[in-house]
C-alpha cells in the first residue's frame, strides 16, 4: 500500500480538526452559551469518540473494511460539519455535534490501523506517517486563528466541510480489499483484553486524559479569559504542533531505545508539570512556553500509546484494539468536559488545571505500575515478544 494518499489524508484530515476544535469554544461561547453549557456541548464529542470507534472498528475489522468505511466517515464528516452553520440554541447545537460526531470519531483510529497495516506493523515507524497531521493540524489552526475564525462561523465551519471532502478524496487511489467476513474476532479481542497489562493501560489512559483534555477544550476559554483573543490561541497551539512534530519525527529513534510503557510514565511525569505551571503562571510569554510540552505530553504520548497497542494487535484485530485505546482517551476527555465546564465556570482555569496535574500524578502511578508488570513478564518469558515490540 503506497504511504502518499495516507500522508496527504493525515495532513487534510488533522487540517479539518485543527480548523475546528480550537475555536470550537469560543464559537460556543460568542452563540450565548455559559461555560457550563460548553462544557455539556463539548462532552459530546469525547463521549462520541468513547462509544462509536469501537463500533466502527469493529465493522472494518469484521469485513476487512478499513479503507472503504474511513471515505465514508470522512464524507460524512463534511456533509454533517454544515448543520452546525445556523446559530441555534443550546439542543439544536448539541444535536447537530452528536451527528456530526457520529461519523467524525472513528476516523483517527481507521487511519491509524490503515497507516500501521501500510507500514507492514512497524509501529515505531509510525511517527513519520502520522506527523503529517500534525503538520496539517498546526498550519490550519494558525491560519484560522489569524483570521478570528471563532467571530466568523461561517468560514470556519465552512472551511472545516471542505477539507474534510478533500481528505476523503485524497484516498481515492488506494485500493481498497473485497469485503471478506473475518471469523474468530470476538474470541481473540476477549483474550487480548483480558491481559493484565492492556486492562492497567487501558484504565490510566482514562486517568490520564482526562487531565490532558482540559487543554483541548478549554485552552481558549482559559486564554480568553487571560484578556487574549483568537490569534493568541492559534499562537498556542501551533507551538505546540511544532514541537510535536519534532517528536514525532525523533519518535522512532526514541521508540527504539526506550520501551512504549517507561515512555508513557514520562509522558505522564511532564504532563504534571505542565498543568503545575498553567495552573500558576499568568504571563502570555509563559503560556506559550508551556505549549512547547504539547510535544512531550501528546506527541510522545501517542506514538507510545499506538506502539503499545499496536504491539498486542494482529492484523484481524488492529483497528478494534485502536479504536478501544482511544475511545478510553475519549472517556477522559468526556469525563474533563463535565467537570471541567463547572470547574472552569465556578473557580475559573487556574482551579481546573491543578485538578489536571493530579490526574497527570495518577497516570504517572498507573503507567510505573505498566512498565513494571511488562518488565517482569518479559523477564519471566524470555521467548515471547515483548509488548510494545512486534515488527
Amino acid at each position: 500500500m503506497s504511504l502518499r494518499p495516507l500522508q496527504i489524508f493525515y495532513f487534510l484530515s488533522f487540517g479539518a480538526l485543527g480548523s475546528l476544535f480550537p475555536y470550537f469554544a469560543l464559537l460556543l461561547e460568542t452563540r450565548g452559551l455559559t461555560p457550563s453549557h460548553v462544557g455539556w456541548a463539548m462532552m459530546i464529542v469525547p463521549v462520541s469518540n468513547a462509544i462509536i470507534p469501537p463500533l466502527w472498528g469493529v465493522l472494518a475489522d469484521a469485513l476487512r473494511a478499513r479503507l472503504l468505511l474511513l471515505r465514508l466517515a470522512a464524507i460524512g464528516s463534511a456533509i454533517t460539519v454544515l448543520l452546525m452553520l445556523p446559530s441555534t440554541g443550546f439542543v439544536a447545537i448539541a444535536l447537530a455535534i452528536a451527528v456530526f460526531s457520529f461519523f467524525r470519531a472513528p476516523l483517527i483510529s481507521l487511519s491509524d490501523a490503515a497507516g500501521v497495516e501500510a507500514l507492514r506493523g512497524r509501529s515505531r515507524s509510525f511517527g513519520h506517517l502520522r506527523v503529517y497531521g500534525s503538520i496539517g493540524f498546526g498550519l490550519f489552526v494558525l491560519a484560522l486563528g489569524w483570521f478570528e475564525a471563532s467571530k466568523h462561523p461561517t468560514l470556519l465551519i465552512s472551511t472545516t466541510a471542505g477539507v474534510y471532502l478533500l481528505a476523503a478524496a485524497a484516498t481515492l487511489p488506494l485500493r481498497a480489499p473485497s469485503i471478506v467476513p473475518q471469523r474468530g474476532l470476538a474470541a481473540e479481542l476477549r483474550r487480548v483484553l483480558m491481559r493484565p497489562a492492556v486492562l492497567t493501560f487501558l484504565a490510566t489512559t482514562v486517568v490520564y486524559y482526562a487531565g490532558h483534555a482540559t487543554y483541548d477544550i478549554f485552552f481558549g476559554l482559559h486564554v480568553s479569559s487571560l484578556g487574549l483573543g483568537d490569534r493568541y490561541v492559534g499562537i498556542g497551539w501551533a507551538i505546540g504542533t511544532t514541537a510535536e512534530i519534532a517528536v514525532l519525527l525523533l519518535g522512532p529513534r526514541i521508540l527504539g531505545v526506550v520501551r512504549a510503557e517507561v515512555l508513557l510514565t514520562a509522558c505522564a511525569m511532564v504532563a504534571m508539570g505542565r498543568w503545575i505551571g498553567m495552573a500558576y503562571v499568568v504571563k502570555p510569554s509563559a503560556v506559550l512556553v508551556l505549549q512547547s510540552l504539547h510535544g512531550v505530553t501528546y506527541g510522545l504520548w501517542y506514538l507510545s500509546l499506538v506502539t503499545f497497542i499496536q504491539g498486542q494487535a494482529d492484523d484481524r484485530t488492529r483497528t478494534t484494539l485502536q479504536s478501544i485505546a482511544l475511545s478510553c482517551a475519549g472517556l477522559g476527555a468526556a469525563l474533563a468536559s463535565v467537570a471541567g465546564g463547572t470547574i472552569f465556570e465556578q473557580h475559573g482555569g487556574f482551579a481546573l488545571y491543578r485538578v489536571a496535574a493530579c490526574m497527570a500524578a495518577v497516570a504517572v502511578c498507573g503507567y510505573g505500575l505498566l512498565a513494571v508488570e511488562t518488565r517482569h513478564h518479559r523477564g519471566a518469558n524470555p521467548t515471547e515478544m515483548a509488548v510494545g515490540s512486534r515488527p
